[in-house]
């Protein structure tokens, strides 16, 4: 009994060996059962807060995977758009001082 939380068990047996068993048993009632639903009902309730929070985690990261796919995927579209433009600009300016050798600048075999 006492492993159970009743702190006073022999008057619920004491009663039910004297044959008052109704007596036991509301008595049993009033010190075991009723204390057991009520820390049932906390733990539902427990359970229940934890599962709506579980479940509003799993939506914010959701949302927050979303968002910073976006942001890679533009990250990664301005980069490549900076490449293009980059090389756009490099790719002339590094061409333009060379010449292709004259014929008469040719050595000859």
């Amino acid at each position: 009994w006492a492993r159970r939380g009743v702190e006073e068990p022999e008057p619920i047996l004491v009663l039910s060996r004297k044959g008052g068993k109704t007596q036991a048993l509301s008595l049993y009632e009033a010190k075991v059962v009723t204390p057991r639903r009520n820390a049932s009902v906390a733990l539902d309730k427990i359970i229940k807060l934890n599962q709506d929070g579980a479940a509003q985690a799993a939506r914010d990261s959701q949302a927050t995977y979303a968002r910073t796919l976006r942001v890679l995927i533009g990250a990664g579209l301005v980069a490549a758009a900076l490449a293009v433009a980059l090389a756009v600009l490099i790719t002339p300016a590094s061409y333009t001082h060379l010449t292709l050798p004259s014929a008469s600048s040719r050595c000859s075999p």
